[in-house]
């Protein structure tokens, strides 16, 4: 089955290229993004993932609470991989049921959640902490 990408993608970057300075995202502080910014950012997470190991169409779990920084790493990692957002108020254990069934090859999830984090790391998942305000450069 040959990759094909997502028409909301596919809109982001049409808008990044003909209205870029537009307002793509406001975040609950009032702070906003461009569609420029936003696609700069969604380019990056994608590379980020791709600099790490995980090839197109790899399973990509995202554990972040809601906001923008969310926003931003589930749409990153749909750029190129398959997203797998999971419920922050999930326990542990199902958390770690979802990794496995799912056979999710990264986890990208904010530091509160350190329970998660060692669960997937004891099945052998890599994991990405994205600290807020961090560029996806800066998960490590």
């Amino acid at each position: 089955m040959a990759w094909s990408r997502l028409a909301s993608l596919d809109a982001i970057a049409r808008y990044a290229e003909t209205t870029p300075q537009s307002t793509a995202l406001i975040q609950p502080d009032g702070s906003t993004l461009s569609y420029s910014e936003l696609w700069t950012q969604v380019q990056m997470v994608s590379l980020r993932l791709e600099e790490t190991g995980f090839g197109a169409g790899e399973r990509i779990a995202v554990l972040l609470p809601q906001g923008a920084g969310e926003v931003l790493a589930t749409t990153g990692v749909l750029n190129t991989h398959s997203a797998v957002r999971l419920k922050t108020k999930s326990s542990t254990a199902e958390v770690e049921a979802c990794l496995e069934k799912l056979s999710v090859s990264a986890l990208i999830a904010a530091p509160e959640f350190e329970e998660q984090v060692a669960a997937a790391l004891r099945l052998g998942i890599t994991v990405l902490i994205a600290r807020k305000g961090e560029s996806s450069k800066e998960w490590q």
